[in-house]
């Protein structure tokens, strides 16, 4: 059982850098067409369980988590 079906209102704090980020590559996008400073991010947002890394015909494929609802 995950942590969000114990909790009702789980929210993950994310910065304005990291939610501009989500904002921008909602539909996803694969990582070597990201700056390194984005490839940062993407690895914060992994560690949060807010980003999915696949990999996919040779390179990473990042997506939104299906489970992530965006704190309002």
């Amino acid at each position: 059982m995950k942590l969000n079906e114990l909790i009702g209102d789980f929210q993950i704090f994310t910065t304005n850098e990291e939610q501009e980020f989500l904002d921008k590559w909602s539909n996803g996008c694969y990582t070597d067409t990201l700056t390194e400073r984005e490839q940062i991010l993407v690895d914060g947002l992994v560690r949060k369980s807010i980003l999915n890394k696949v990999r996919y015909q040779g390179s990473i494929w990042v997506s939104v988590d299906e489970n992530y609802k965006p704190s309002s």
